[in-house]
């Protein structure tokens, strides 16, 4: 269970509730309702307290809980949001049937598609594509010097430009970059 966990990290570093929630900018009833099973917290709560705890947000969330699927996460931000599949659908021009299939995994979405439904879930498209790490991970495990590029604002024009692109230029772009791989021209 998320609130045993919750707890069980808590308690190994020594840390009081009231500790967990100045460092997470949670309030304290808030957590102790998460750790007795009352609530359930929101991916920003849960990433608020992850970081507080100086854990990833894997290690708080128990085991069978999420495999970190497409589905698994569109159906997590559709509940946490309050829609139905129907009001999903509808906002993302998709049917309702679709969305349950690709909750259950038992489609696969165009890139397209996870773009329209990132963008009513109010999350970005790596963040439902990118597996096991949260991009807060990631990007704690880059070196200094690439953090600092990331910052530069042409590398963000390109990224930009990546997160714009059509599913058709996207695999052309990976394609190059399996390409340039292989050829040892890195």
């Amino acid at each position: 269970m998320l609130g045993e966990r919750l707890r069980l990290f808590r308690e190994r570093r020594g840390l009081t509730l009231q500790e967990v929630a100045d460092r997470s900018g949670l309030s304290r009833s808030y957590i102790s309702e998460i750790e007795n099973g009352k609530k359930q917290p929101s991916i920003k709560a849960l990433e608020a307290l992850a970081a507080a705890l100086n854990v990833s947000l894997d290690a708080l969330m128990p085991e069978g809980d999420t495999d970190g699927t497409i589905g698994d996460k569109v159906r997590m931000l559709r509940e946490q949001l309050g829609l139905s599949r129907a009001e999903l659908a509808e906002m993302a021009d998709v049917t309702p049937g679709f969305i349950a299939q690709l909750e259950n995994n038992k489609t696969q979405a165009s890139l397209t598609t996870i773009r329209r439904i990132a963008q009513c879930l109010d999350v970005s498209l790596c963040y439902l594509i990118l597996e096991d790490e949260t991009a807060e991970e990631i990007i704690r495990a880059l070196n200094p010097e690439l953090r600092t590029l990331l910052q530069e604002p042409r590398v963000q024009l390109v990224l930009r430009m990546v997160c714009d692109m059509t599913d058709r230029e996207f695999e052309f772009l990976l394609q190059f970059i399996r390409l340039l791989r292989r050829s040892g021209l890195q």
